[in-house]
């Protein structure tokens, strides 16, 4: 099994977001559309090299029975015995740590339900030394070769690693095409002092994981414009606060500024779709102040919505974000949900001209989660609460109450969210797994972070990005249909996902079978 670190910073005058990826991945041969009884596509590759020292073993074959041959030697001993059949044609064992810069050898026996036995033949890989040095850099931003760059870029790159080991960069930045030394121990993005216009710039990353393996990167290239102008900040801060509720008309605010003092034009894209190339969120509005009334908003529904900062050069879009609904039932002059020790009270205040008869409170867990009614009793009064003692710590949670009057008629409050805080990170099991044609990956944030969950492909490259984006405590969780970044459908295998929220990273495998 190979493991990759990836390690990425970015950085602006007003802002810093650090995200960082550890990927890891088994080697597993190709696969096979037709699979006898022969054990065959080995996991890890027939003599292939720098295997982690936790890899699992790996093949196919449609037997019921196992037998496993294993160790050093070239001709390798019995090592496990019976093993039982699997839930596919994809079978895995796990055979324990391995020693460091060691050539092993193994071979599989299967057997079928009438007796019949088949043996492959004798496979061999050599793992990789106790810290090999990070993989070469890869270019982000700005393209190698790029013209036309403002003065004040944010050179943006990344680097894997084969071990565990958190990666930071020397960066090497000047005119000359053996650029000199200006940065140590940085993160996946460096922002330097102001450049010169017109100008072509040499640089170069050099990857150094935390016990000492340093991999100098290739020289990349790009031209400065020939304009002084710098490039706005990027657009943060919203509010309301992403992924939180407003009213029927809200007025969205925004933090940005522009590093030469000019005068800022902002477009303002918003709709209930997320935004894609071919379906882009329609303009709303156009201001020169950090902020904007929009509506009437639906009820109840989710917006997304994105601002782009323009000056007399440059533009620059900030990151999507989120609220939720748009309205409020004027049946309700209060309705929250907060903590009370483990414990979420959800508390309400109405006001009607109607006689009302009872109430229903739902739950949710999640936005994408089923709605659960939770108390169904007479409303006594004009004030409310109900002390929800199932809740879990590190669940997010959505409460809403429908109140029915005599009449018959229903009145919906706006909905309330809580977040339980997590005693730790987790990353769930995908279910199902092995899987086909989808998944499903959840998992627990304990606070506020920076997320993003990738899937890794056998040789460490990524395949798709599930999640990337800031998100707030609670549980989540992303689905993944076997198919990349551009939509083309992966080959049946392990994979692993990859989670990184702050400053930790967890990794678990998955089984694609076709």
């Amino acid at each position: 099994m190979f493991a990759a670190l990836r390690s990425r910073v970015r950085r602006s005058p007003r802002t810093s977001r650090i995200i960082a990826i550890f990927s890891v991945a088994v080697c597993f041969g190709s696969t096979v559309h037709a699979v006898g009884l022969t054990p065959e596509s080995p996991g890890p590759p027939d003599g292939s090299t720098r295997v982690h020292a936790e890899a699992n073993l790996g093949w196919f074959s449609n037997g019921n029975k196992f037998d496993l041959y294993w160790g050093t030697d070239p001709t390798p001993p019995l090592f496990a015995m019976n093993l039982d059949e699997g839930p596919s044609t994809w079978r895995t064992y796990d055979p324990g740590s391995h020693a460091y810069t060691t050539t092993y050898y193994w071979r599989v026996v299967a057997r079928d339900l009438q007796g019949n036995e088949s043996s492959g033949p004798i496979w061999s890989y050599t793992t990789k030394s106790e810290n090999e040095p990070p993989f070469p850099p890869h270019l982000e931003a700005p393209d190698n070769g790029a013209t036309g760059v403002p003065i004040n870029p944010i050179l943006d790159y990344w680097a894997s690693d084969w071990e565990t080991w958190v990666v930071n960069f020397d960066i090497y930045l000047g005119t000359d095409p053996d650029p000199p030394l200006v940065a140590q121990y940085v993160g996946g993005s460096y922002q330097p002092a102001l450049l010169l216009p017109f100008t072509v710039y040499y640089w170069r990353a050099a990857p150094r994981d935390s016990d000492g393996g340093v991999t100098l990167g290739p020289v990349w290239t790009f031209r400065t414009a020939s304009t002084t102008n710098q490039v706005p900040d990027t657009p943060s801060d919203p509010y309301p606060p992403s992924v939180n509720e407003a009213g029927a008309t809200p007025v969205l605010t925004w933090d940005c500024t522009d590093p030469d003092g000019e005068q800022l034009t902002f477009y303002v894209y918003m709709g209930t779709h997320i935004p894609t190339a071919q379906n882009p969120l329609p303009l709303v509005g156009t201001t020169t102040q950090n902020e904007l009334q929009v509506g009437p908003l639906a009820y109840p529904a989710r917006y997304y919505w994105v601002v782009r900062a323009q000056d007399s050069v440059w533009s620059v879009k900030g990151p999507l974000w989120e609220l939720e609904n748009g309205g409020v039932p004027v049946l309700f002059s209060r309705f929250d949900a907060q903590l009370r020790g483990n414990d979420v009270e959800v508390r309400w205040s109405l006001s009607s001209d109607e006689a009302m008869d009872s109430y229903t409170l739902f739950r949710r867990e999640s936005a994408s989660g089923p709605r659960v009614a939770i108390a169904n009793e007479p409303v006594q009064g004009t004030e409310g609460s109900y002390l929800d003692t199932s809740v879990r710590a590190g669940k997010t949670y959505e409460y809403e109450l429908v109140i029915r009057t005599t009449d018959g008629d229903e009145f919906r409050s706006q909905v309330a969210a809580v977040s339980l805080p997590a005693f730790a990170l987790t990353l769930h099991q995908n279910v199902p797994n092995p899987f086909n044609p989808q998944t499903s990956i959840r998992y627990d944030l304990p606070s506020s972070a920076r997320v993003r969950l990738t899937i890794v492909d056998v040789a460490g490259r990524r395949v798709r990005t599930l999640v990337d984006e800031q998100q707030a405590a609670g549980s989540r969780e992303a689905i993944w249909t076997g198919r990349d970044d551009m939509g083309n459908a992966v080959s049946s295998g392990v994979y692993f996902y990859v989670l990184d929220a702050g400053h930790q990273r967890l990794t678990r495998k998955l089984v694609l079978v076709k």
